[in-house]
Formats: C-alpha cells, structure tokens, sequence
C-alpha cells in the first residue's frame, strides 16, 4: 500500500510529522539509574492513539535496494535481512 492508496499526501504527512512528532523526549530508567532525557523528533511514540496508523503510513512504502535483501514487517516491527553477499548495500539501505 502506497502513501496514495493509505489516504494521505505529502502534505498531511508533513502536517502528522511537524505537529505530532515534535516536543516528545525519552529517558530510560534501568536498575534505578535513569538516563539523560533526549529528545525525540522522528519516531512512532509507541503506546499512542495515532501510532498504528503512523506506522502503517511510514512504513508503507519501504523497499529493499537489492531483491535479496529481505524486508519483513508483522505487527509493528520491521526487520531488514541483508545477506552476507550484499553487505556493501547496508549503507544504502
């Protein structure tokens, strides 16, 4: 499914991405030491209404630049399989 056939142009995909995306910060409390607070300007903000649909719409048009190299997505994750042979693609990936 492309970004068109989701529903959304660039245009609202800017709008999503400037309004949504914008004044969200993460730390990580680990074994009673919290991390620094950084802040978080591309992402899926896991946990919120908008994230499954952000998701869908973000990954949508993902593909590989090899066909060997693999591109698996379930639920919301997704995975990228780069053969031994096509490690020189990583950087373009």
């Amino acid at each position: 499914m492309s970004h068109g056939e989701a529903g959304t142009d660039g245009s609202t995909r800017q709008h999503i991405s400037q309004t949504f995306f914008r004044g969200h910060s993460h730390c990580t409390l680990y074994e009673g030491r919290t991390s620094d607070l950084i802040e978080i300007n591309v992402s899926i903000i896991q946990g919120s209404a908008i994230g499954p649909a952000s998701y869908v719409v973000q990954a949508a048009d993902l593909r590989t630049v090899k066909a060997s190299n693999h591109l698996l997505m379930y639920a919301d994750d997704t995975y990228l399989i780069i053969p031994a042979c096509n490690v020189n693609s990583r950087q373009h990936q």
